[in-house]
């Protein structure tokens, strides 16, 4: 992560937005949140951390008990019982969570209770267009009718311009001004449509000619370059 912000000269006049599921994919995975929450944000840099299901699944996991040592337990105890294989990427997330201090697995819990302080989505101006981005999203509802769980745990369904036209219509722009970007789900699932982008891993092998709204350029983690 820190090489990927190297590579596209991340600095200070820029804004970082994290759309959920910055855990269980690796040995890391709270260091990467404690890194968003704390150590960029208290040197300058503007980052805001959304929720994803697999943060929602953990906060749930690693809350139960009233201390710091009950949470600890019950949690190893919930994961023990998977027997070497539990699921979501659960043994890559416990090992990195015991070795954090007291204070830092209580801060990530108390962040991931409040959502990272942040909605389930956010609607930004950026230059003259207008962005939508969340963890996922439930295409047929418009964005006022979603729940959380529409935008933590719905799969996409297939080509809708409901959601930007909800969008365009609360913003008061037409629905070409609007971008939607979301993740939690690759985009393999659904093929590839003008009216949101899947930041899951549509892209390593997608095109961007379909993005109308937004002048995009996505940096791939895998081939560690621009693409498009």
């Amino acid at each position: 992560m820190k090489k990927t912000l190297t590579e596209i000269h991340f600095s200070k006049n820029d804004r970082l937005f994290v759309l959920g599921d910055s855990i269980d994919h690796g040995r890391f995975g709270f260091d990467v949140l404690l890194y968003l929450l704390k150590t960029l944000p208290d040197a300058g840099y503007h980052v805001t951390v959304m929720m994803g299901n697999h943060e929602q699944m953990w906060s749930e996991l690693a809350s139960d008990g009233k201390t710091d040592e009950e949470q600890l337990s019950n949690a190893i105890g919930t994961i023990d019982i998977y027997e070497g294989a539990p699921p979501n990427g659960w043994q890559y997330s416990i090992e990195n969570w015991k070795k954090l201090s007291v204070t830092d697995r209580q801060f990530l819990l108390t962040e991931m209770n409040n959502n990272f302080g942040q909605p389930e989505q956010l609607i930004e101006k950026i230059g003259n267009k207008w962005v939508v981005l969340s963890h996922s999203a439930k295409m047929s509802l418009s964005y006022e009718k979603e729940k959380t769980k529409d935008l933590f745990w719905e799969h996409l369904p297939g080509d809708s311009f409901e959601r930007r036209n909800s969008v365009a219509k609360a913003v008061g722009v037409p629905n070409t001004d609007v971008q939607v970007f979301v993740g939690h789900v690759s985009g393999f699932l659904f093929g590839k449509h003008r009216n949101y982008i899947c930041l899951d891993n549509t892209i390593v092998n997608g095109t961007l000619e379909q993005f109308e709204a937004v002048p995009v350029k996505i940096y791939c983690l895998e081939q560690e370059k621009f693409l498009g």
